[in-house]
Order: C-alpha cells, then sequence, then structure tokens
C-alpha cells in the first residue's frame, strides 16, 4: 500500500518491472507482465507487455501473453477494429448479435464454475 495515497503514471508501474525481468537475464523468471491502465488528465488507455527479459511493447490497440500468444494475436486482429462501442466490445461481435450465440457458454461463476 502506498503512503500518502499517491498516484502512479502506468510508465512509473511499467519501469520497475522491466528493469527487475532486465536485471535477472540470465536466469529469467518466466513470467509475461501486461500492464494496463488510464494514463494523464484525459484518461487514455495505456495498455503494455513485457518478454522474459523485461523489453517493453507499448502499444495502442491490444497486447497478449502467454503461452498460446500466436493464436491470441489472430483472434484479436480477427475481432478488433478501432472505436469499438461497449455492447461489441462485451459480445466479441458486431452489435447486430453475432456474438451473443457463443456468449453464455463464458458466463460462469469463477469459485464454483457453475452459471
Amino acid at each position: 500500500m502506498l503512503a500518502a495515497s499517491l498516484s502512479l503514471s502506468c510508465l512509473v508501474v511499467l519501469t520497475p518491472h522491466s528493469r527487475g525481468l532486465g536485471h535477472d537475464r540470465f536466469g529469467p523468471y518466466f513470467v509475461e507482465p501486461v500492464i494496463c491502465g488510464l494514463s494523464g488528465p484525459d484518461n487514455k488507455p495505456f495498455i503494455a507487455a513485457m518478454d522474459l527479459i523485461g523489453a517493453p511493447l507499448l502499444a495502442k490497440d491490444s497486447v497478449v501473453a502467454g503461452t498460446c500468444s500466436e493464436a491470441l494475436y489472430g483472434m484479436t486482429e480477427s475481432l478488433w477494429k478501432p472505436d469499438l462501442v461497449r455492447p461489441q466490445l462485451l459480445l466479441g461481435g458486431p452489435i447486430n448479435g453475432a456474438g451473443t450465440k457463443h456468449s453464455h457458454r463464458f458466463a460462469r461463476r469463477a469459485s464454483t464454475g457453475t452459471r
């Protein structure tokens, strides 16, 4: 917890993570952090990812990380486009309902796995 309730910018959060991973690059931690938030007074979205040695990737649209990142990049490139509105983001498709057909399959409680 931060003393004095300081608000940190996204780059301030990104830098120590990147340096910490880069410091141990010959015996890396097997993590690929994704850092996101709202930056600046106008609350612009901030998205960044890092590889195993802490090299940051600052993106404007999307980032993915993990073992199946190639497949996730393909999925995001096919479904994401600029200026999506909230219903399109939640449904995973156009507003006409193409994404609603399978969205009920993912509507489960995390603690019990039931609907």
